[in-house]
């Protein structure tokens, strides 16, 4: 009889409404949040809000009001599935929850925001489908397969008449000395790059990126 009773009166000063308001927003997207970006979405959680690379191309959270989180997993248009619509040249449209961008698909499985037709839309898209059904998500590529990505986007682009001769030359360069400054840190380390080094490189490819997005003519 006491469980009961004081059960009853934690439903009364809490109240339905209360309770409703905590369940039905404990699922939505806080752009505060340091949660949210896979893999692993805690590792810094006290570094720049959760973005370790600072103010870059490619910032943690969605822009998007339609952008919603649930265990850590960040959904960018607002559904898990939203399914692509190819534009042709490797571009395909995503649309969802208010959103609508156009993303180039890498070799590696990775949609990137290279097109530069939405500027308030700046994040990596993956498609999950290590589940029962496919889920569109929010995460950034390993450093390998950024690496290997750019480079093809850039390949692609010269090949496709989008990018003149000294400008491929120079950015893949560019890219190149990149990729190289990785290189020798992983070999200082063993193997093993530092967060500091890793951070310094995504910074690096994020800076490298706006040129490239730039000097690509879509």
């Amino acid at each position: 009889m006491k469980k009961v009773a004081l059960a009853a009166i934690v439903a009364c000063l809490v109240g339905p409404g209360a309770l409703a308001q905590s369940f039905n927003g404990g699922g939505r997207m806080n752009a505060a949040s340091p949660t949210g970006w896979g893999p692993n979405p805690n590792a810094y959680a006290g570094v720049n809000g959760g973005n370790p690379y600072g103010n870059t191309i490619y910032p943690r959270y969605p822009g998007a009001t339609g952008a919603t989180s649930y265990g850590g997993v960040v959904y960018p248009f607002g559904s898990p599935t939203v399914n692509p619509v190819a534009a042709g040249n490797g571009f395909f449209n995503f649309t969802g929850g208010g959103v609508n961008a156009n993303l180039w698909l890498g070799p590696s499985g990775y949609y990137y925001p290279w097109a530069g037709r939405n500027p308030a839309f700046t994040q990596i898209v993956y498609i999950d489908q290590s589940g029962s059904r496919p889920q569109t998500v929010v995460q950034q590529p390993p450093l390998s397969m950024e690496f290997s990505d750019m480079g093809r986007y850039l390949d692609d682009a010269h090949k496709q008449g989008n990018l003149e001769d000294n400008d491929w030359q120079s950015l893949k360069q560019r890219l190149k000395d990149i990729h190289s400054k990785e290189r020798s840190y992983r070999i200082a380390g063993d193997g093993i790059l530092g967060d500091g080094q890793e951070a310094e490189i995504r910074q690096d490819l994020n800076d490298f990126a706006k040129v490239m997005t730039n000097r690509v003519k879509i």
